[in-house]
């Protein structure tokens, strides 16, 4: 990830700017990192696939330390994204995310989305299917 972007969307001191590091993070998006180095490997990955990319919610209820998040992640198929090759197509995904909070820090994450959904929409098929 760029660290312009990184440093708009976490605080500074995560905004990592050795390249490396990053690299190596991105490769490992979906391998269980965690904390900022997590957030900082989707991120990456998520910014290398698609452009236009923006999240915006539509309901956030928080009660003591949960806060659950209805949102919507949109944007345009721009870069390779789970093998599959760009498609220039338009997307919308509904998603849930489900934190939990101590002492104003997210400590831990769920989500729920629909990712084949998403992959059949921008065109992947399995072999032998049209």
């Amino acid at each position: 990830m760029r660290p312009e972007i990184a440093g708009g969307s976490v605080p500074h001191r995560y905004a990592h700017k050795d390249r490396h590091v990053i690299a190596r993070a991105s490769a490992y998006a979906d391998r269980g990192l965690k904390g900022p180095k997590g957030f900082l490997a989707t991120s990456q990955w998520l910014c290398a696939a698609f452009t236009e990319l923006r999240f915006e919610h539509f309901e956030v209820l928080a009660e003591d330390e949960r806060v659950a998040v209805l949102a919507t992640m949109t944007g345009r198929h721009t870069g390779a994204f789970q093998g599959l090759p760009p498609t220039n197509h338009r997307f919308a995904q509904r998603q849930f995310h489900l934190f939990r909070l101590r002492a104003g820090q997210i400590v831990e994450h769920a989500a729920q989305r629909d990712d084949l959904g998403l992959l059949l929409h921008l065109g992947w098929r399995r072999r032998g299917e049209k």
